[in-house]
């Protein structure tokens, strides 16, 4: 099995990455490929590989932090402390991710 995963993987993972760098919209292009390298860094870190593309799973693990908080799945002690941050930090506009430079600030579980 491992040896049809060794031959298939790279194959499946550039049609993706095909997919994704060919998508019509300009920034869905951009933002595809981002997200996409991002989620093949994942399965590399997974398999103990090097990481290729780091700013690119720093901002994959962003979205889906922040995807996690809008949805409300983060609840917990931290929540209100978090809740107050992000406010703050929306407030004065200066960051992409509030949630994210929240979560870092706070160091929640």
């Amino acid at each position: 099995m491992n040896e049809i995963m060794d031959q298939l993987g790279p194959y499946a993972w550039g049609l993706l990455h095909h997919i994704a760098e060919t998508l019509p919209c300009p920034t869905c292009r951009r933002d595809g490929a981002s997200l996409m390298r991002g989620l093949h860094d994942v399965v590399n870190s997974e398999l103990g590989k090097t990481v290729q593309y780091p700013e690119d799973l720093k901002r994959l693990r962003d979205l889906a932090d922040n995807a996690v908080h809008k949805a409300n799945l983060n609840p917990g002690p931290c929540e209100a402390k978090i809740k107050r941050c992000v406010a703050q930090v929306e407030a004065g506009g200066h960051a992409r991710n509030p949630y994210a430079v929240c979560h870092a600030r706070i160091k929640c579980p």
